[in-house]
């Protein structure tokens, strides 16, 4: 699906990748992960190759499609699960709930959210880290048009705060 494709980000910068379905948009940042490898040509996420190695994708934010959390969670118990998995501590976060408007519900469990508010928690779990470049795939996608201006906005916002490379 993919083929003969070259670009360059600074950082910054912000691309979309638009498509039908089945154009290759989900593979390219699969592949930036580092999770499916090209047939052919050479690919660098900051230098490197994601494939071989935990620098590339440790600076990496990534906001899947679709994901499921633990209902019985709560935000606070979600983005500390997150926040492990980077081996950052599971406290301190208290600005990105701030930052992604979701400090007055931090400790409710998820199971009461609304989609918005599930995809706040995603954006908040895709920038626990602090990365340098920032993957969002289909991030507005089931979202009614009011939650997916909102959520669009929070996301741009963040990535202007945190001068973010993104590929969207």
């Amino acid at each position: 699906v993919v083929h003969d494709l070259s670009y360059h980000l600074s950082p910054g910068e912000v691309v979309a990748l638009v498509g039908h379905n089945g154009a290759g948009k989900t593979t390219q940042i699969k592949m930036m992960l580092g999770l499916v490898r090209p047939d052919a040509g050479l690919l660098r996420v900051l230098g490197a190759d994601p494939a071989q190695g935990r620098h590339a994708r440790q600076a990496l934010g990534y906001l899947p499609e679709s994901v499921q959390f633990h209902p019985s969670f709560t935000a606070r118990e979600t983005l500390a699960f997150y926040a492990r998995l980077k081996g950052l501590p599971a406290q301190g976060h208290e600005a990105l709930f701030d930052r992604v408007g979701l400090a007055d519900a931090a400790d409710r469990p998820v199971r009461g959210y609304s989609k918005g508010m599930r995809q706040r928690i995603k954006v908040a779990a895709a920038l626990v880290h602090d990365p340098q470049v920032l993957l969002l795939d289909e991030h507005t996608a089931a979202l009614d048009p009011q939650r997916a201006k909102h959520v669009t906005e929070l996301t741009e916002r963040m990535v202007s705060e945190q001068n973010l490379t993104t590929i969207m």
